[in-house]
């Protein structure tokens, strides 16, 4: 890809197409469907390219809110905002671990210790 990404752009055009499901501010964003992106690609058709979608995503689930809000048994949701599964535990511990890896960075770049 020969062009920047405007991630928070894209974020605000899923937000704007997907009012229940997607959101610019990361408090109320909520877990996303397994197989969103699959989902998006199809219903974008070209607005948006699979890499760019595919790091816009990376972004997104990896808002340290998001993470968060990724616990066992909480409902995920599809691009309508219905219900579409849920978090399992296995989920939960890797959003987990991503949260402490992100919090880690962000305290190394402030110039904290880790």
């Amino acid at each position: 890809m020969d062009h920047e990404i405007d991630i928070p752009g894209i974020i605000a055009l899923l937000a704007g197409r997907y009012p229940k499901t997607f959101f610019v501010s990361g408090k109320k964003r909520k877990p996303l469907k397994v197989g969103i992106y699959h989902d998006l690609l199809a219903a974008l058709r070209g607005l948006v390219d699979g890499q760019e979608l595919s790091l816009t995503l990376h972004y997104y689930t990896g808002d340290i809110d998001y993470l968060k809000a990724t616990k066992q048994g909480q409902p995920r949701f599809d691009l309508n905002g219905d219900v579409a599964g849920e978090v399992t535990d296995e989920e939960e511990l890797y959003a987990k671990t991503r949260l402490a890896e992100t919090i880690r960075k962000i305290k190394r770049a402030a110039g904290g210790s880790s």
